[in-house]
């Protein structure tokens, strides 16, 4: 009788011991994959403009841009229903998927409507979005790259620049 109560009793144990160290391992595997995703995270950054009669140097900001890190580049084509188009000047950019036109010709002062379309449509898939028109460039005085000046800590908190 002795026997068979020991044979229970290291049952037992030896269950909880498995439970003890499936959770132990458990508990490394979610630390391993928090400490995995801190330094695989990868900031990604857009921008939103809107153009109009700017064909000549629309290829410049593009490079530019795309230079400096932006992973892709909204362009809200504000030009007249019948003007020049981006598309001819820039496909090359538009078939790698880097940039998408999006028509708005023909609204006037579209400026806002084009900032609010543009954040409800693209704000989750993006941890940064750059407003500007195409004759500005960003200067970041002592960096090369637009994600290594955001990943600087004193940005951790901060929803705008």
């Amino acid at each position: 009788m002795n026997n068979k109560k020991k044979i229970v009793k290291t049952k037992k144990n030896n269950g909880v011991l498995c439970l003890k160290l499936f959770i132990i391992l458990l508990y490394i595997y979610l630390l391993l994959l928090i400490l995995i995703k801190k330094i695989s995270y990868k900031i990604h950054v857009y921008i939103c403009t809107i153009g109009k009669k700017e064909n000549l140097y629309i290829s410049e900001y593009i490079k530019y841009y795309k230079d400096l890190g932006v992973d892709k580049i909204y362009i809200y084509d504000n030009n007249e229903i019948n003007g020049e188009t981006f598309e001819n000047v820039i496909i090359d950019y538009i078939k790698i998927n880097y940039v998408n036109i999006i028509n708005f010709r023909g609204y006037l002062r579209p400026q806002s409507k084009m900032m609010n379309t543009c954040y409800k449509k693209n704000y989750l898939k993006y941890d940064w979005i750059i407003f500007n028109d195409i004759d500005e460039f960003l200067y970041l005085k002592n960096y090369s790259n637009i994600k290594n000046f955001l990943n600087e800590s004193k940005f951790n908190n901060c929803k705008i620049i």
